[in-house]
């Protein structure tokens, strides 16, 4: 990773912090400042976090675990902002240790739009991902076949001999 992207990561983890109301944590931080005003998540200063400020510092702060995020320049289409990002699959859980990188885009009419439908995009998908803590089936008494009447019963025993 280069010091660029490094530089990126903790600048999104800065201005997730920022957003969060943490002052002391990012007082004088020109460059933070400067993301949230170009997302237009700046807001009046109010002690208060609100569900929207949270959604979107959570998005910064996704952003700051991806290995890169980049806008994309699109000429042919004038207006329009895209982004595009890639992170590891890892993220999701160490059971992907190894797996390819991943790309994701995402475009709007605003840089806002096209950021939170990257990184969103990342979450998404990240979200598919098996961790180690996913449970498939779970016996005993939760065990759903055993509520099921006998028509359903019929049907899962023929649906299961056509795999």
């Amino acid at each position: 990773m280069s010091g660029t992207e490094n530089s990126m990561q903790e600048l999104f983890a800065r201005a997730a912090s920022l957003l969060l109301g943490n002052e002391l944590d990012a007082a004088g931080d020109h460059d933070a400042r400067l993301i949230l005003h170009a997302l237009e998540y700046a807001s009046e200063s109010s002690n208060r976090i609100d569900s929207e400020s949270a959604n979107r510092a959570h998005l910064l702060i996704a952003a700051s675990r991806f290995a890169r995020v980049f806008e994309l320049a699109a000429p042919d289409a004038p207006g329009l902002f895209s982004f595009g990002a890639q992170f590891d699959p890892a993220l999701a859980d160490p059971l992907h240790d190894g797996s390819p990188m991943v790309g994701v885009s995402g475009v709007g009419l605003t840089l806002q739009e096209a950021f939170q439908g990257c990184i969103g995009e990342g979450i998404e998908y990240l979200s598919q991902l098996q961790t180690g803590t996913d449970l498939l089936l779970k016996p005993g008494v939760d065990d759903w076949a055993g509520k099921l009447g006998p028509k359903a019963l019929e049907l899962v025993g023929v649906l299961s001999e056509r795999r």
